[in-house]
Formats: C-alpha cells, sequence, structure tokens
C-alpha cells in the first residue's frame, strides 16, 4: 500500500533522533533502550571543557562534555554519566527548533516523537528495535546478532583502549570496578591494546 507523506515524515524524524540516540549510547554507555528513553532534558548538562591528547593527537582542543543525570529508578540507581557526547544532544535540540519550532521544556523527553498517535512521548520500542534492526541489516552487519546493548559495551571498550581510570569507567556506568575488569578481561587493561 502506498505510504502517506505524514507516515513518511515521521519515519525520517525517527531516523533522525535514533542516529542520535545511537552516537549518545556509543559515547557514554547508558543502557538502552530504558536509560536512554528515560532521559529528560533537566536531565542534560552541557559544559565546553578543553582536552589534550584528544583523538590521538598532543594537540588541546575544546570538547562539548554531556553530564547525564541518570535517575535512581534505573538498574543501578542514581547516578552521573560525563561523556563527550554534547555536540549530539545539541544537535537534537537544534533539529527540534529547525524542523518545528519547538524547544523543548526541562521536563520532557530527551527522544520525542512529533507526529502520531505518539506524538509528544517517547518513541515506543518496537520503532527503536526495528530501525535499528534495518540499520544493522543495511550496513552488513548482519552475520552478528548486534543489539543496541551492543553499544554500551562499545563506549566501555573504547573507554578502556583510550586510557580512561577504571574508576572512573566504574562510575560512569554504575558498576564496580570488579565488574569492569572481569567482563572486559579481554581488552588488556593494563596497555589498552
Amino acid at each position: 500500500f502506498p505510504v502517506t507523506i505524514q507516515a513518511r515524515k515521521m519515519e525520517v524524524h525517527r531516523r533522525r533522533i535514533i542516529r542520535e540516540l545511537i552516537l549518545i549510547c556509543a559515547n557514554s554507555g547508558i543502557r538502552a533502550p530504558k536509560e536512554i528513553l528515560s532521559l529528560t532534558w533537566g536531565d542534560i548538562k552541557l559544559r565546553e571543557e578543553e582536552m589534550e591528547g584528544m583523538y590521538g593527537s598532543n594537540r588541546k582542543s575544546v570538547e562539548l562534555l554531556a553530564i547525564i543525570q541518570i535517575n535512581e529508578q534505573q538498574k543501578t540507581g542514581k547516578r552521573k554519566v560525563i561523556c563527550i557526547a554534547g555536540t549530539y544532544f545539541k544537535r537534537l535540540r537544534q533539529y527540534y527548533k529547525d524542523e518545528f519550532d519547538y524547544t523543548p521544556k526541562d521536563n520532557e523527553p530527551v527522544f520525542l516523537e512529533m507526529y502520531g498517535r505518539r506524538k509528544g512521548d517517547v518513541p515506543d520500542r518496537y520503532a527503536l528495535y526495528r530501525i535499528w534492526s534495518e540499520l544493522i541489516n543495511e550496513v552488513g552487519l548482519d552475520r552478528m546478532k548486534f543489539s543496541l546493548y551492543h553499544l554500551r559495551h562499545f563506549a566501555i571498550t573504547q573507554q578502556i583502549l583510550n586510557g580512561v581510570d577504571l574508576l572512573l569507567i566504574a562510575k560512569n556506568m554504575g558498576n564496580s570496578i570488579g565488574t569492569i575488569t572481569k567482563h572486559y578481561e579481554q581488552t588488556d587493561i593494563v596497555t589498552g591494546k
């Protein structure tokens, strides 16, 4: 059956916000879908910080950090996650403003449906999983079963490989250092290789 203009706009919108969701999860280690979909704009603070040694360089660069407050109802309880994902939140907020002339309020979800019966609410898990599955298939990563949760593993592994202190990783993830070392022992934590 033919796709309506409204249905196409909804699909394009979902893909735009899910792109940012994927990038945020891959850089923060926040669990998907429950933790990431529970975020409101009031949970997010952005801060520019000068950092040295980023991206394999000895130069200093200014990065937009995101300080994300995870609420107490989540698996590991209340915690703050500090990550280099500020650009994605900023881009998402600007997208809402440019495309919908809409500025999200602090108590509203970060990932917001703007079409259909769920307008003003978070995307349903079915839509999120469907788009994730389509993306994995389209890029040819379908030989293995990659779930959204693998973004958390990716974030932790990248932090280990980049020499981030294990205590900071453990605090960001809401785990103990022992849990991190146990589950990521295949990554050489001492040398980062």
